[in-house]
């Protein structure tokens, strides 16, 4: 059985849910009696979300009321806060319930008098509407199922994904399909590649892969699953970079100045600054102005943005808040320095209320915050 205690993680919340199989029950329990983190983890799921009278006040309260509740139920850290702390987060979204939480115990009053402001702008499209333009000039608005024709065949529109299929070579016609912030949505290649693309992300397409390669433009975030053909390679292009693929799965990041190639399946070759290297699965490449690094990296943290959710283990504060802007549209300025000795673990959910989430991390005292009428949050470190 996978001990992945992210893994272990949802099984307990299957179990407290009723959803678990008896195979995964008998193996669950098994894994619990021989590992001692194990039984600890199921132990605290089931304390903070677990029982009749917590699941009977989740299903009958609004998320604020929840929060707070759950936020009373949690104990002080022991030795494996970070585990502990990990699993209540995660238990608390798959209740509907966003915690943001510290994991160094406690929180240290030292100086920060600074008077450095950092501002986080909302930066992507203004409009929040999913949006098509075609190499003709023409830009259409997707927000509902229907068919545009296209001199490369009908485009077919849902709610959550555009597919079409090649009918003829329209060599040199591209298409841009805009993600706004709040958003996702994917697209399914003439050839069969699906890429789903995060929000505040844009991806230039051809109507047709005509030639030797395949090549797509990434802005943003992008997680792609690639139709293998080996006589057509194709080229992923990032700012900065650009990533070689066969047949493969793999997410691409390129919000911030360092683009980073997270590799789930397969092989890929990024090159970027005249340097190059092979990735491995499991293992992520940092491409910079410096060159290309690589590290191994956790799947269920980078990428929990597919269903709406960024996940943050042992963060600053000023790096969680830069998702805000993509997630909910919202600038941050922070009205003075983070100390640096404090650091956050949880989930930030894009379908949940910010206020809310804000408020249960206010309720840790490790900030405080006010929200302007013009959609700027100040915030203040304790």
């Amino acid at each position: 059985m996978d001990t992945n205690l992210e893994h272990i993680r949802s099984l307990v919340m299957q179990e407290i849910d009723g959803k678990l199989s008896s195979e995964d029950q008998n193996n669950l329990l098994n894994l619990a009696s021989a590992d001692a983190e194990v039984a600890e983890l199921r132990d605290h799921l089931w304390k903070t979300a677990g029982d009749e009278e917590i699941k009977k006040y989740l299903d009958n309260n609004p998320v604020k009321e929840q929060t707070e509740r759950l936020l009373t139920r949690i104990n002080k850290p022991k030795k494996k806060a970070k585990i502990i702390l990990m699993g209540i987060a995660s238990a608390a979204a798959a209740a509907g319930v966003i915690l943001i939480l510290f994991v160094n115990g406690i929180f240290r009053n030292e100086d920060t008098s600074s008077n450095r402001r950092l501002d986080l702008l909302a930066k992507g499209p203004s409009s929040n509407q999913i949006q098509l333009s075609l190499s003709s000039g023409t830009t259409y608005t997707l927000n509902g199922d229907t068919v545009i024709a296209t001199a490369a065949g009908p485009l077919n529109v849902t709610s959550k994904t555009l597919s079409y299929d090649a009918k003829g070579s329209v060599a040199g016609q591209y298409a841009t399909l805009t993600v706004p912030i709040g958003r996702d949505y994917s697209v399914v290649l003439p050839d069969g590649s699906r890429v789903q693309l995060n929000s505040a992300s844009t991806i230039r397409f051809p109507l047709s892969f005509d030639g030797p390669l395949r090549e797509i433009t990434v802005t943003g975030e992008a997680y792609i699953k690639v139709k293998s053909d080996p006589a057509k390679p194709l080229f992923v292009k990032l700012p900065g970079s650009t990533v070689q693929v066969l047949g493969t799965e793999f997410n691409v990041n390129a919000y911030d100045s360092i683009a980073k190639i997270s590799l789930v399946t397969g092989a890929v070759k990024v090159k970027s600054m005249g340097d190059s290297l092979i990735l491995k699965p499991g293992y992520v490449s940092l491409s910079s102005p410096k060159g290309i690094t690589m590290q191994q990296f956790d799947e269920y943290e980078t990428l929990s943005w597919r269903t709406g959710q960024f996940v943050f283990r042992n963060a600053k504060f000023e790096d969680v808040c830069k998702v805000i802007p993509r997630y909910f549209g919202a600038n941050v300025i922070f009205d003075n320095v983070q100390n640096g000795s404090k650091r956050f673990t949880g989930v930030l959910d894009r379908t949940q209320p910010l206020e809310v989430q804000l408020r249960g991390l206010e309720a840790t005292g490790a900030i405080s915050y006010k929200m302007t009428k013009d959609s700027i949050i100040h915030i203040r470190f304790e």
